[in-house]
């Protein structure tokens, strides 16, 4: 994609340099936090950092599991913004989110 910009950065970065996306994009991220502070971050750095869409890829029910963690449904942790489902596969679940 000509003169589109490309970052991959973990929620610190984000944070710290006050990063915002048209797009934000975070697949298979939260469900490795290891703490609850660790999960509301990412979901507060998600929601800070989309100017147009994020799409997320979490569970929406599941056992802690290694260095699998799940702390509350993804669909509840963004219902401050529009919330919408795309798609269930096996134990995760992918939404889109926009501002309200």
């Amino acid at each position: 994609f000509p003169n589109r910009e490309f970052l991959l950065a973990d929620f610190n970065y984000i944070q710290e340099n006050n990063i915002t996306a048209d797009l934000v994009i975070c697949f298979d991220v939260l469900i490795h936090q290891p703490t609850l502070e660790e999960y509301k971050l990412g979901v507060e750095t998600i929601k800070k950092s989309f100017n147009k869409v994020a799409l997320i890829s979490a569970f929406d029910n599941w056992k802690t599991k290694g260095t699998v963690y799940f702390y509350e449904s993804v669909v509840k942790s963004f219902d401050d913004c529009n919330v919408e489902v795309l798609t269930n596969f096996d134990i995760q679940t992918l939404i889109k989110i926009t501002k309200k």
